[in-house]
């Protein structure tokens, strides 16, 4: 006995594969078998369609609180009280969805409905879907066309308000005609209205005071005068982002780190990097493979025993909710995705193929042991689907098939017939890449039914008709009679008017007119009625013969077997966490790159071993080493200008000792890697290390104190005259020498403007050492504040530094050539610089050299004002325009039973587009669809971007129209994109169709 499963969309019924059936406009399609959907007429019409109970409210969670926007708000409540389309949009983490929630909680309680959707990367069909379901309901599952869902929401009216909008802007502009009685507020990255100056409103960054709020609240106590300025440096170099700031706060309150250091850290080009850098580094491996995976699916969410399954089945929960609190990612019931800020930010740091390669098994595993569970793939269906979307990229053809299979009859089930689409299209691909026939008859046999129901009849017959070739072929003679079936459904005539459903309450659905048909015509009916009935039962018979799994148990799991599922393993992670990204931009290894290295023993062979490197190098057996901390060590982050010398002293132990902890064979070490090091020898907590922003390579010119010449093993010369012995003279006392005195100098050049604003100050400083004791290391630091704030809580600070392990003797001198760069909102700022020079690396002040003078380390001040870049007054050359057509595709099959005298014709939609640097998206006239076949009919179809064209055809073989898109800019620039269609008459060579 089949099991049904009642989900609030559809009725499942279990028996070996997923069914379900979906009342789709006139038609019934039931959907499940691996042969595919199988459609009937449905006699008793669409299901009765009901108005759900007013007010209709769908609200997000409330958010209280909410700082500053009072302009936004009065924006967005005059536009919901008018009844127009209102556009917020800006920058990922603006604070778009708080405004948003706080908007929809701000309405009565009693007054007009109130829906809020996050819409994402859904297709438009499937937008319309979601807002028909929001305000209608029926007793069965219903697919209604787009033409009755554009009907029923004429009669809708309140407040809709639409997250995280990614449709294109013609849709956006369609809104108002969908919606004509409702208010409808949209939130967006990037602006899509421009109507008129009213319609849209950018959200920017928080007022400093606002932001500085905003730390306070995340902190969780009142700034003291000194950190409130430090605060609002912070928020000042974050651009008042409020999810940034947070983020910045999180450091501070869960990482233990001093607000000024974070603060200190962020004074680079681009802080928000920097940030990024700072909460990767503060983070525990198994958070940062956490991150890995999330940024691997971008802003996709990941079901929680996905995530769970990934790390081994370990208990993330705990690691989950500290992320979330850090504003690293988001939380949605049981899903888990990236912060919008960190999306773009991650974006390439890891490898994510071996991570979504891993999620294509997982996703086909749990499919294969769990296709009783049809909820389960519902809701993994938008990671499925960007695994999918991953294998079609990179060419894994298998994968991509089996999880287009996998995803398509839920998705279909669920209403969700834009993703069907995108799904059956990629399966179809793949299939075809793999060229397996049987997969890419079921595609097309797919295709053209969801066509079929659709009512896009040319599509489903072109479709059809080759899915049909395809199986006949293959001898496939159950899935050839559902597709034969499919076939006659779509070329019978429509339903008699008693076949449709009593009246609909309002909004009335569409009616068929029909009038009394004549006797020829009942016989044709009648005729035509037989053959249906008579595809009914060939359809009935292949449906209940389909070849079914076994059925299992009748009682689902209640937990998820994981013994088939393998985790990902340390060389699958090891392969993850390699960095793929610029040096700058690195996520730390926690395993140091390894030179070559030979054995231990006196004299090394070399074997002839093959490497990656684009030289052959000869390679020896490599020393066996374990990488484990020991006892009391702690992780750190490798900066700049970092030596194993300078750590080891810095906290009492030897190089030696460091490079054995971490398996170093050489002194070399790298920036942004991870290392095995002793805390700090002294107790105080030490200040975060600060990051040059430039790579320093000092070019040093170092000119030695000229000493006396020694002169060695001379002979003794032999006495002129002997002179009567002299009493010894008493010894002069030593003169000790005089300890280093370093002074610094520093000269600026004339300061530059980078390729993003940023302000890039060319220096040069010189350290003279007026001491005679030489001066074995050196510290040497760049200080800068601004006018006015000699005593804030940041002035002067670093802004740069370096240090050398050579030696600069007694009344030496050294030059280090360097440069500081300035963020460009730094722009026409005045500076103030100075250098320091010390004769003793500093580390928490220890290993210290007293010097003979300590007042004159410090060079002379020195004013700089910052340049400002000039406006952009150059106007782009004369550029040919690029045309793309979009609709049909290339080799399109058409298939058409329309005649006019002695010829043939199908209409085709004909769709494409035109983009010219000067004008922009080409439109009208300037756009001109052509045919070749003159002969047959005018050359020239029509103009614009979108056309329905009349192709003509005199050949039961079919003609090959060649279809032209020229497009022409301004500047009489042309340029042409061409399709080939092959229209199919309905006819045998030498009689009549």
């Amino acid at each position: 006995m089949d099991q049904l499963v009642a989900t609030p969309q559809t009725a499942v019924h279990i028996q070996g594969d997923v069914h379900g059936q979906v009342a789709v406009g006139q038609y019934v399609v039931q959907i499940g078998s691996v042969k595919g959907g199988l459609v009937y007429i449905n006699q008793q019409g669409q299901p009765a369609v009901r108005p759900r109970p007013a007010p209709v409210r769908r609200l997000p969670r409330p958010f209280t609180g909410l700082l500053d926007r009072q302009t936004a708000i009065g924006a967005a409540t005059a536009a919901l009280g008018s009844s127009r389309v209102f556009e917020l949009y800006g920058q990922t983490g603006i604070g778009k969805t708080a405004l948003l929630r706080h908007l929809a909680h701000a309405a009565p309680e009693e007054g007009d409905s109130i829906l809020y959707l996050p819409v994402m990367d859904q297709p438009w069909m499937d937008l319309l879907q979601q807002l028909f379901d929001a305000f209608y309901e029926t007793e069965m599952p219903f697919k209604p066309s787009d033409g009755q869902i554009l009907h029923y929401l004429q009669a809708v009216s309140g407040i809709v308000l639409l997250d995280d909008v990614k449709l294109d802007r013609y849709s956006i502009d369609l809104l108002a005609n969908v919606l004509p009685n409702s208010a409808i507020l949209l939130a967006s990255e990037e602006r899509h209205l421009w109507d008129d100056e009213g319609s849209a409103h950018r959200l920017g960054g928080l007022p400093i005071g606002e932001a500085v709020r905003l730390v306070e609240r995340a902190l969780g106590q009142r700034l003291p005068a000194r950190e409130r300025a430090v605060g609002k440096v912070l928020c000042t170099l974050l651009d008042g982002h409020p999810l940034n700031i947070l983020r910045a706060s999180a450091l501070v309150r869960d990482q233990g780190m001093p607000l000024t250091g974070v603060t200190r850290q962020l004074q680079v080009a681009s802080p928000a990097d920097r940030l990024t850098e700072l909460e990767l580094a503060s983070s525990t491996k198994p958070e940062r493979r956490l991150l890995a995976v999330l940024a691997a699916f971008g802003g996709a969410p990941i079901h929680v025993d996905a995530l769970v399954t990934s790390q081994g089945n370990r208990d993330v929960s705990g690691m989950l909710e500290d992320l979330s609190r850090r504003g690293l990612i988001m939380i949605d019931g049981a899903h888990y995705q990236l912060s919008g800020s960190l999306v773009q930010a991650l974006e390439g740091r890891w490898d994510a193929g071996p991570v979504l390669d891993w999620f294509a098994d997982y996703f086909q595993n749990r499919a294969e042991l769990y296709w009783r569970i049809p909820e389960d793939i519902l809701a993994n269906l938008e990671s499925i689907m960007h695994v999918l979307s991953w294998s079609i990229r990179e060419g894994r053809w298998s994968k991509a098939l089996e999880l287009a299979r996998i995803v398509e009859g839920p998705l279909a089930l669920a209403n969700k017939w834009g993703a069907w689409e995108a799904a059956l299209e990629s399966g179809l691909q793949a299939a075809r890449r793999l060229e397996a026939k049987e997969a890419e008859a079921w595609a097309l046999h797919q295709l053209g039914t969801r066509a079929l129901c659709l009512e896009e009849k040319e599509s489903a017959q072109t479709s059809l008709i080759q899915a049909l070739r395809f199986r006949e072929t293959l001898g496939d003679h159950q899935g050839a009679a559902i597709t034969r079936h499919n076939l006659d459904v779509l070329l019978s005539p429509p339903p008699t008017p008693n076949q449709q459903s009593s009246p609909q309450p309002q909004p009335p659905a569409p009616t068929i007119g029909a009038a009394l048909p004549s006797l020829k015509a009942i016989l044709v009916v009648l005729v035509i009625s037989l053959g249906i009935i008579l595809s009914g039962i060939v359809g009935w018979y292949a449906w209940e013969n389909w070849p079914a799994r076994p059925v299992v148990a009748a009682v689902p799991p209640t937990s998820i077997p994981t013994a088939s599922i393998t985790p990902m393993t340390e060389a699958e992670w090891d392969l993850i966490e390699q960095p793929v990204s610029k040096p700058t931009k690195q996520f730390p290894s926690h395993t140091p790159t390894k030179l070559p290295t030979r054995s231990p023993t006196a004299t090394s062979t070399p074997t002839s071993t093959t490497t990656s490197t684009p030289t052959l190098v000869p390679t020896a057996t490599p020393i066996p080493c374990n990488k484990i901390m020991p006892a009391g060590w702690i992780d750190y982050v490798i900066q700049a200008g970092d030596t194993l010398s300078h750590l080891a002293r810095s906290r009492g132990t030897s190089v030696q000792t460091i490079q054995k902890a971490n398996c170093l064979f050489s002194h070399r070490i790298y920036y942004g890697r991870y290392l095995y090091v002793p805390p700090f020898l002294v107790t105080e907590t030490p200040t975060a290390t600060w990051t040059p922003t430039v790579t320093w390579t000092p070019t040093a010119t170092i000119t030695p104190t000229p000493e006396d010449p020694k002169v060695e093993d001379e002979p003794d010369e032999p006495d002129e005259v002997d002179e009567p012995d002299k009493p010894d003279e008493p010894d002069e006392p030593d003169v000790p020498l005089s300890p280093p005195d370093l002074v610094a100098s520093f000269t600026p050049a004339e300061p530059q403007l980078g390729e993003e604003g940023q302000v890039i100050l060319p220096f040069r400083v010189t350290v003279s050492n007026l001491g005679e004791t030489k001066a074995d290391s050196h510290e040497v630091s760049v200080l800068h504040y601004f006018p006015g704030y000699e005593d804030g809580p940041l002035g002067p600070t670093v802004v740069w530094s370096g240090s050398t392990g050579a030696p600069l003797p007694g009344e030496g001198n050294v030059s280090l050539d360097s440069a500081v760069t300035f963020g460009s909102y730094l722009q026409g700022a005045t500076v103030i610089l100075s250098a320091v020079a010390d004769s003793c690396q500093s580390y928490n002040a220890i290993c210290r050299v007293e010097e003979s003078n300590e007042a004159n380390n410090a060079s002379a001040e020195v004013t700089i004002s910052l340049p400002v870049a000039d406006p952009p007054t150059s106007t782009p050359p004369d550029s040919t325009p690029v045309a793309k057509i979009y609709e049909p595709a290339d080799g399109r099959e058409v298939y058409t039973d329309n005649r006019d005298d002695r010829l043939w014709y199908a209409h085709v939609f004909l769709q494409g587009a035109a983009e010219d640097e000067e004008d922009g998206g080409l439109t009208g006239e300037a756009l001109v669809w052509r045919t070749n076949q003159t002969e047959l009919q005018d050359s020239v179809l029509g103009y614009g971007n979108e056309i329905q064209a009349r192709l003509v055809t005199n050949s039961c073989s079919g003609t090959t129209h060649e279809i032209t898109l020229t497009a022409t800019d301004s500047n009489l620039n042309e340029v042409t994109a061409t399709v080939t269609v092959i229209v199919y008459p309905y006819c045998v060579e030498g009689g009549e169709s």
